[in-house]
């Protein structure tokens, strides 16, 4: 699951570029999720916010895609349900929840943190949880911090 945001006219701080810059923010994102043994078949399912692009600019080919839903406004709840309900009809699945981290401000700390989160995300290591004997956990990411809840960066 797949939640994207992508500027609105109205929020491009560069212009075009701030658009531009968001798209490939997201083919980044599905060059590391092709890059994955495990995920290499799998159907993207994403939500959409902000400007309404075309499904070709967010899912070109050979990429597979879903797209759940646009809204013009919104935050990342509104993808999470989506992927909230799909665990519940298939609890013997194991799904996958990233975000494009840094389409609205896209510098280079959110380009870093992005790949960073996506890799561990798309890792073998997360992707195989699942078959791994329970310990209690069945969440896997980057890392966990603490300060101001706990939470996945």
């Amino acid at each position: 699951f797949y939640n994207i945001y992508l500027p609105t006219q109205d929020k491009w701080t560069h212009g075009p570029q701030s658009l531009r810059g968001a798209l490939d923010a997201i083919l980044d994102q599905l060059m590391q999720v092709r890059e994955s043994s495990v995920l290499k078949s799998t159907v993207i399912r994403y939500g959409l916010i902000g400007h309404d692009a075309p499904h070709e600019d967010i899912c070109p080919p050979p990429f597979r895609c879903q797209r759940l839903t646009h809204q013009s406004e919104g935050w990342e709840d509104i993808t999470m349900r989506y992927a909230q309900q799909y665990c519940m009809d298939n609890p013997d699945h194991t799904i996958v929840y990233m975000h494009n981290k840094g389409s609205f401000n896209n510098n280079n700390n959110n380009v870093r943190i992005r790949r960073i989160t996506t890799k561990a995300a798309v890792s073998d290591q997360c992707l195989t949880i699942s078959q791994q004997p329970q310990q209690g956990c069945n969440v896997c990411a980057s890392q966990l911090q603490q300060s101001p809840f706990f939470h996945y960066p």
